[in-house]
């Protein structure tokens, strides 16, 4: 099998560890799963260049320096940025001559990495400096041990590590705002109880943007970055949440529980609620 992470020679590094896997047809299927894990101190600079893997990277610099280049856009690396690129596109990276790095790497795939690493980029950039390295190292550490030891049910344990790894990125992201994100963050926020109060009300963007002081499209976009859900898809699902409590937990028509959420069109209800459930709501009523 090629090694995803191109491979030092004995005289450019101190210490490395490479674990290569490949993965069952159940966790191809269902799982993150693991191509390639490990962690390496370089002793010499060393360039690696790669194009059209079907993998996904992620690298944590523990320690020194090095470029690393994806998209056309080179990355002056350091101690505690973490890296998480598509490699199917083109990427380079070369630890610095005089402070070559100390890294941890995970290469790996499966059915939702795609859409996961869409969620991803529209809420974090390619690179993110972490002060506190320590739970990405952690995870990525025992990442390495157990794929090394491939114990009972290593697979799932695995796929959950990769996904902590990836959540706990999005998450201390959005925790931690710069000063100049923080009062937007504050104002989605606001809107985002707005909405979960007034879901029943004919609520426009324009209103919820001018009631804010922000325009609408930068609103609807950080909106969705910030909650991975548009507002009116957020204004949808709120009111067909309420729809369920209702068809399960009252005797109300379907159109008195229609018009209750916000939709006076009986028929409309319908279909927004079968578009989400893939029953009707008469259907839904019988089944619960």
């Amino acid at each position: 099998m090629k090694h995803l992470f191109e491979p030092y020679r004995p005289g450019e590094m101190v210490h490395s560890q490479r674990v290569l896997n490949t993965p069952s047809d159940f966790a191809k299927r269902a799982l993150f799963y693991v191509q390639e894990v490990g962690y390496l101190k370089s002793l010499k600079s060393h360039q690696s260049q790669r194009t059209n893997l079907n993998s996904y990277l992620i690298l944590l610099v523990l320690s020194g320096k090095g470029a690393f280049t994806y998209e056309d856009e080179i990355y002056q690396l350091k101690a505690n940025d973490y890296v998480y690129i598509n490699c199917m596109n083109s990427y380079t990276h070369q630890s610095d001559a005089s402070n070559p790095w100390e890294l941890l790497w995970v290469h790996f795939n499966g059915a939702a990495a795609f859409d996961y690493y869409q969620y991803y980029t529209n809420n974090c950039p390619t690179v993110v400096h972490i002060e506190n390295p320590e739970p990405y190292s952690m995870i990525l550490n025992q990442l390495i041990d157990i794929t090394l030891k491939k114990e009972a049910s290593w697979e799932l344990l695995s796929s959950k590590l990769i996904t902590d790894l990836l959540i706990h990125s999005i998450i201390k992201k959005n925790t931690d705002p710069s000063d100049k994100e923080e009062s937007i963050l504050h104002k989605l926020y606001e809107v985002k109880d707005y909405l979960e109060k007034n879901y029943q009300q004919k609520i426009l963007l324009e209103d919820i943007a001018a009631s804010f002081y922000v325009s609408k499209y930068h609103l609807c976009r950080e909106y969705k970055k910030l909650f991975g859900i548009t507002i009116i898809d957020h204004i949808t699902t709120r009111r067909v949440t309420a729809a369920k409590e209702l068809l399960r937990f009252s005797k109300n028509s379907i159109s008195d529980i229609a018009i209750t959420i916000g939709y006076p069109d009986a028929s409309y209800f319908n279909k927004v609620f079968q578009k989400l459930e893939g029953m009707t709501a008469s259907e839904y009523r019988k089944k619960w």
